[in-house]
């Protein structure tokens, strides 16, 4: 019986308007509605849940932000050793894997650290 309740709340997952509503909890509307947007499942909480915490909620929404799995959090801790936070964000935001991390070793010496940062990242950042 059990398992039958947890196959019929599964797939009721309604997408990003449960993501937001869980993500209500740990961030504001804006940065939950970021975190959230085209949510296919609650990943994208799990990763802001296990995100450092010295990061800000805001950076945490971004990083998070189309998670599907903790793959932006594992890029992330590598990258922070050698980008500053923001650099790590923006090239880790929504990552897959660690793809993001094996391009940008391959052409930072051909390219200033920002220019490769929006190369390599899975998504494209908009300055505030």
């Amino acid at each position: 019986m059990k398992f039958l309740l947890f196959l019929v709340s599964f797939s009721a997952f309604a997408g990003p308007s449960d993501c937001y509503d869980l993500a209500l909890k740990k961030l504001s509307s804006k940065d939950a509605a970021i975190l959230c947007a085209g949510a296919q499942s609650e990943a994208p909480v799990t990763c802001l849940r296990e995100a450092p915490r010295g990061l800000f909620a805001p950076d945490k929404a971004v990083l998070c932000s189309g998670a599907e799995t903790l793959a932006p959090l594992e890029c992330f801790a590598e990258a922070k050793g050698s980008l500053f936070a923001k650099d790590a964000i923006q090239l880790c935001a929504g990552a897959g894997d660690l793809a993001p991390l094996e391009c940008l070793k391959a052409v930072k010496n051909r390219l200033f650290i920002k220019q490769a940062v929006q190369l390599c990242g899975d998504k494209v950042i908009l300055a505030n």
